[in-house]
């Protein structure tokens, strides 16, 4: 949630405080200027998508877990685990759109400075393939750190509490109060 709200509010100023270079206002054409909106308001609805809902699991979720009826807190972890997902990927296309954003930028910004291979900004050509190296780099390394972080499947805890008294397997947040003294 804190990173969303950080995106949220970069791509908000972003979109307000930009100065588009005169020459690229319309009646001019320039396909830098609709990429950066684009991007800047697909980072903006991303973020904010993500913020609220990561807010609402944290903040609803706790609630269900110490307030709820018996089985309440595996059905946390089970909500969380199906939100996962959908929060991560959600996550990774908002960082995408802030970074086109950015590009879009040094694009717009450079268009008129030393140029090569045809026409193309050299500026604007050296920050593109520096992001595109370090965006590489940081997937090298999430990769890696998900390897390193993963938590086998046959070891994870589920929200569950099970007692295993003699044969006798008791899981206490399934089980209601009856039922866990009728098994004593």
């Amino acid at each position: 949630a804190g990173l969303s709200s950080i995106m949220t509010c970069l791509a908000y100023v972003g979109v307000i405080k930009i100065k588009i270079p005169h020459e690229m206002l319309p009646p001019e054409e320039s396909w830098q200027v609709p990429l950066f909106y684009v991007a800047a308001c697909c980072t903006m609805a991303l973020s904010m998508y993500n913020l609220v809902i990561t807010s609402f699991c944290v903040v609803y979720a706790q609630g269900l877990a110490l307030r709820g009826p018996p089985g309440s807190v595996a059905k946390c972890v089970q909500i969380f685990r199906a939100e996962w997902v959908t929060v991560r990927l959600v996550l990774a296309a908002s960082l995408a759109s802030l970074i086109l954003a950015g590009v879009s930028i040094s694009w717009m910004k450079l268009e008129r400075d030393a140029r090569i291979l045809g026409g193309i900004p050299l500026p604007a050509l050296v920050i593109s393939v520096l992001v595109l190296g370090i965006l590489l780099l940081l997937f090298r390394r999430l990769a890696l750190l998900a390897s390193q972080l993963r938590v086998p499947y046959d070891t994870r805890v589920e929200g569950d509490l099970h007692i295993d008294d003699g044969g006798l397997n008791i899981d206490l947040a399934a089980e209601d109060q009856e039922r866990i003294e009728a098994a004593r």
